[in-house]
């Protein structure tokens, strides 16, 4: 079971749907996903490696956990200095399960924007919740979708003037139903999620409790 740590409760209702897609993608029926563990408050976290252990070894104790993946934004501090500490964590404690980390220096958010054409004109389907409406019909979205600075605010304009975005209601419906391929091809930071699955289905199968990126390749990114 891949346990996720994301860092709000919008993703704590998205990302499992994502990682399932992923995974069906793969025909990978037999790694299942857990519920995250919200690291609220990532900032403080990423600055403090004993908390980030402590996150960590919480996350190896849901029943039935064979691997975990970390996935957060990188908010104003360098990507790859969030995810070398979150390696080295992942290395030192001796968890004996593999780990991905996935840190975006975009917003989850971004990810919508890449797939703006094909949520243009669907209503939002939230279980529990009255159907709302999404991205105005005819929508599109030109430009680098990682490159925008507040991509929460640029959801809300592409909805009618009586909406705005509400992550906690919307990430998980448009999670659901965004172009998996558009958003691929688009986005750097999706790939990387993309491949940290793989590496993760890979190394349950193979019984692996390796890191990945490890700290060796970040440092030697870090120093180019």
């Amino acid at each position: 079971m891949i346990v996720p740590i994301v860092e709000g409760d919008g993703e704590v209702q998205a990302v499992p749907l994502l990682l399932r897609r992923l995974l069906e993608e793969r025909r990978a029926w037999d790694a299942r996903v857990a519920r995250p563990r919200n690291a609220g408050g990532i900032t403080k976290l990423a600055r403090d490696a004993r908390q980030v252990e402590r996150f960590l070894r919480y996350a190896v104790k849901e029943p039935g956990a064979s691997a975990i993946l970390v996935l957060v934004d990188a908010d104003a501090d360098c990507p790859l200095q969030r995810a070398l500490l979150f390696a080295m964590c992942a290395e030192g404690t001796g968890l004996r399960l593999p780990v991905a980390v996935v840190v975006a220096k975009c917003e989850y958010e971004a990810w919508f924007l890449a797939s703006a054409e094909t949520l243009a004109g669907r209503p939002l389907k939230s279980k529990g919740q009255h159907d709302r409406s999404g991205i105005v019909a005819g929508t599109v979205f030109e430009g680098d979708p990682e490159g925008v600075r507040n991509a929460k605010g640029m959801l809300s304009d592409m909805m009618p003037a009586n909406c705005a975005y509400k992550e906690t209601l919307d990430q998980a419906p448009l999670t659901e139903a965004m172009d998996l391929a558009l958003v691929r091809a688009r986005c750097r930071s999706f790939r990387r999620v993309d491949s940290a699955v793989a590496f993760l289905v890979e190394q349950i199968r193979a019984g692996g409790r390796a890191v990945s990126p490890s700290t060796e390749a970040l440092r030697q990114r870090l120093w180019q």
